[in-house]
């Protein structure tokens, strides 16, 4: 059985027209049209823990989540948001 590392977001930028630069994006972004708030972030931190480039994701009121492989340098979205930073814990869980 191997362990997995536990992973925990710390906001970067809180309620903000801030966050990563373009040039990081992974992917394209998606929208979460239908989905209230703490569903939409849970779900965007889902397409983060998923892929191991993503140290960054950005959730905002306009229901778009952008994942990020870097935050050196930001930007000013069309929406205020959230963006969050993966810090991998030094748990290991076992299943």
């Amino acid at each position: 059985m191997l362990p997995l590392l536990a992973t925990k977001y710390a906001i970067k930028y809180e309620n903000e027209k801030k966050t990563c630069d373009g040039r990081y994006t992974i992917g394209r972004a998606w929208r979460f049209g239908s989905m209230g708030k703490d569903q939409g972030t849970s779900k965007c931190r889902g397409k983060c823990d998923e892929n191991t480039e993503c140290k960054f994701f950005y959730y905002n009121d306009g229901k778009w989540c952008a994942l990020y492989r870097s935050c050196d340098q930001s930007r000013s979205p069309g929406f205020k948001g959230t963006t969050y930073e993966k810090q991998t814990e030094g748990i290991a869980l076992c299943f």
